[in-house]
């Protein structure tokens, strides 16, 4: 325990700042006032993330069972 809190002065503060996690989007989406930092800057970089995830998630299905069926 003791380590843990010399480690505290240390620690990395969070970043204020970061790219949304839509690949396609280079903008930069900034924290509020409280709370996390979000990970999109709008509802349709979410929308296209979550899209372009369930696609993929359901390529990957595929191939597992490609893989499984031998």
């Amino acid at each position: 325990m003791a380590l843990v809190a010399e480690a505290i002065p240390r620690a990395l503060a969070a970043p204020a700042r970061q790219r949304c996690m839509n690949p396609n989007c280079q903008r930069m989406v900034e924290r509020l006032a409280a709370g996390r930092l979000p990970f999109f800057c709008g509802r349709p970089c979410r929308e296209a993330f979550d899209y372009e995830r369930a696609g993929l998630l359901a390529d990957v299905a595929v191939l597992e069972a490609a893989l499984s069926a031998g």
